[in-house]
């Protein structure tokens, strides 16, 4: 179901949604007039629940189905595309007159049981009339593992550069599905999810770091892309996502 709430919390509206697999719904796409979910080829592998392993795997040989949701009209349009795909974040969605565009790193591969991936930004395009569902990869992005996409502005995303061995290595700059930027670091971790910040009037990225067995929070000026890194007398449990409050 996808429901709508008000600022108190009271429910406004309701859309049942099928799926054809398991909902496991990480993240989905919602916009003023739409709410997309990518529908995943997950199944139970009863086999590995003897092997004390997460019994969920993703059958990459199935079909992946999204549905576009209209919620003022209520109304589903659901798309197929041939090559069975896992998305935890979702990048950046447009709509043209003939199109729907989903920009997404896309998982070829998932074993929930270690949370190693190597994810590929990519781009779904959807034709509107002929209801045919393309998956575009780029070269350049296809040797990349990115994720955890955060918005610089209206043209430019932020995305964290996964290392299967150490976590994230750094970042990568994205204006649409071309790279503009990429920031790696020497013998250091980035702890958890970063944010973008602006700082009179100059974006920066604020992250947790952890630099020779010492942790910083850590400023990038995206003008001039120097960097200043503040000592923590403390020790920080690394993670997935992060939330900065000033």
């Amino acid at each position: 179901q996808f429901l709508t709430l008000d600022k108190k919390y009271n429910l406004i509206n309701k859309i049942k949604i099928k799926t054809r697999y398991l909902p496991v719904i990480h993240d989905f796409i919602n916009t003023e007039k739409y709410a997309i979910f990518v529908d995943c080829p997950l199944k139970i592998n009863l086999k590995s629940i003897f092997k004390s392993k997460f019994p969920i795997h993703l059958n990459n040989k199935l079909p992946t189905f999204i549905h576009i949701i209209n919620k003022k009209t209520k109304q589903i349009e659901t798309f197929s595309m041939d090559q069975g795909i896992y998305i935890f974040h979702f990048s950046d969605f447009k709509e043209t007159e003939d199109s729907y565009i989903i920009q997404a790193p896309q998982l070829d591969s998932v074993d929930f049981s270690n949370l190693v991936f190597k994810p590929k930004l990519r781009e779904i395009n959807i034709n509107k009339k002929t209801k045919i569902v393309s998956n575009n990869k780029y070269s350049e992005l296809d040797n990349i593992n990115i994720d955890f996409p955060v918005k610089i502005n209206s043209t430019h995303t932020l995305f964290s550069i996964v290392d299967k061995e150490v976590g994230f290595t750094g970042f990568t700059i994205c204006e649409g599905m071309k790279i503009t930027k990429n920031i790696l670091f020497d013998d250091t971790i980035v702890i958890g999810e970063p944010q973008v910040m602006n700082i009179l009037e100059t974006p920066y990225i604020m992250s947790f770091i952890k630099k020779d067995n010492n942790y910083f929070l850590s400023f990038i000026n995206l003008k001039t892309f120097s960097q200043s890194d503040i000592s923590i007398p403390i020790s920080i449990t690394n993670g997935f996502h992060s939330i900065f409050i000033k």
